[in-house]
């Protein structure tokens, strides 16, 4: 956030220290700014008035034009079993699609999730970073199978399930979906598949168009395999199309046969260690990369 700016010095003070510091001749940019209103499908909210100005893409006579309010999850499922949602649009949430807690045998088929502010599904919850070793109440045997998701302001499917203690496999998964235009506001670690836990499955699936890293990884013995991932990493550098690290103990994984190729190239090879199709990190071991 910024704290204030002198025009006349032209001096933008941050209202915080950055964690990472900042850096002469970087990139950088400045969010809902009305005299940055200069080409079509920009926005800017004038939060004091209430009122958005919008340049549309092309002319809205005959548009649907849709607003949400709603920060909650447009389904909640809780301690729910052996449920499918089938052949249905959810679209159109300030929050998320659906969230899974402590569920089994619970099945997104075939559906379309976009247009959502935060995430499309979430099976658990996440555990960025942390060694949590539970499961993040991702329950056993659910998924999102052969289903679009597009158009989300963080990411795709947060996808936890197993005991790390233990060792008991989730079995959770991932099949068969195309997951596209994600990271739109959250434009780093809003991933197209976020997995976690033991033992859980990404398979089959095409992930593209997204400004960081299309698979991150936590956890030990998880497949992901035969996977598409293209036009990922486009914003941001020491970044992996799949990712993995900061835990020796996430042992197991195996990654296989997918397909990646290109990926962003905004790195400087002397300061960062680059854009890589498959990135185990800060003492990531014991995965198989075939």
């Amino acid at each position: 956030p910024v704290k204030s700016i002198d025009a006349e010095k032209g001096i933008v003070a941050l209202d915080a220290p950055h964690p990472y510091g900042l850096k002469e001749g970087k990139r950088f940019f400045f969010l809902n700014l009305l005299e940055e209103l200069d080409r079509p499908g920009e926005w800017y909210v004038d939060r004091r008035a209430g009122i958005l100005y919008f340049w549309p893409p092309k002319p809205l006579a005959g548009a649907r034009i849709s607003e949400s309010v709603l920060e909650k999850p447009l389904f909640l499922l809780e301690r729910a079993r052996h449920i499918e949602f089938r052949d249905l649009t959810l679209e159109v949430s300030r929050g998320l699609g659906v969230q899974m807690r402590d569920c089994a045998d619970c099945v997104i088929n075939r559906c379309t999730l976009r247009n959502l502010g935060t995430w499309a599904v979430q099976i658990g919850e996440r555990s960025v970073y942390s060694n949590v070793v539970a499961d993040g109440c991702g329950g056993r045997g659910n998924g999102v199978r052969d289903s679009r998701l597009y158009h989300l302001g963080e990411g795709g499917i947060v996808l936890t399930g197993g005991d790390r203690r233990t060792l008991e496999p989730g079995g959770n998964f991932v099949e068969g979906c195309r997951i596209r235009n994600f990271g739109r506001t959250c434009r780093t670690y809003g991933v197209g598949v976020e997995v976690s836990g033991v033992g859980n499955r990404v398979a089959q699936n095409t992930l593209h168009d997204s400004p960081h890293t299309g698979i991150l990884m936590h956890g030990n013995e998880h497949r992901i395999e035969r996977n598409e991932l293209f036009n990922l990493c486009l914003e941001t550098a020491d970044a992996g199309a799949i990712y993995i690290g900061r835990d020796w103990t996430m042992r197991g994984n195996i990654i296989r046969h997918n397909s990646i190729h290109d990926l962003g190239r905004f790195a400087d090879a002397r300061e960062f260690s680059g854009t890589m199709a498959v990135y185990l990190d800060d003492c990531a071991s014991g995965s198989s990369v075939i």
